[in-house]
């Protein structure tokens, strides 16, 4: 076949770049590179093509590959010292859940003052990560 003719781009999700590229090389198209963030392929592997498998296009047309960057992170807020309101709306804004809330009492903190989380502050986490609290149920 010549190298105006048409050929299909082959499936390449989950295979490394360089397995993608010679699997694309195989069949006459050459490749470039994209990353993308993706919630279910590792980090590194192909996530897609554009065009997608199965397209027809003409040889030595490019093909891009899709790679992944793994899943969006985003810091987990500062929630001790605030009241378990602040933190309820500081976690709907920051794209983390409200995990477990355990009660404590605490001799300095007045009730509702969230003495403790987990996972700590700054720490980069997937959205919806669950942010267990200890809150103050004030002095004994």
């Amino acid at each position: 076949m010549g190298p105006g003719a048409l050929a299909t781009v082959p499936e390449v999700s989950n295979k490394t770049v360089a397995q993608a590229q010679e699997l694309l090389r195989h069949e006459g198209f050459s490749a470039s590179v994209r990353d993308v963030f993706d919630e279910n392929i590792l980090q590194g592997l192909v996530v897609t093509t554009e065009p997608g498998p199965a397209t027809e296009q003409r040889r030595f047309q490019p093909v891009t590959l899709l790679v992944s960057k793994g899943p969006v992170l985003y810091p987990v807020p500062t929630l001790t010292g605030g009241t378990l309101d602040a933190a309820k709306a500081a976690l709907s804004g920051s794209k983390m859940a409200l995990g477990t809330i355990t009660e404590k009492f605490d001799e300095t903190a007045p009730a509702g003052t969230v003495l403790a989380q987990d996972p700590v502050p700054g720490t980069q986490k997937r959205a919806t990560t669950p942010v267990f609290l200890v809150v103050s149920k004030g002095p004994t």
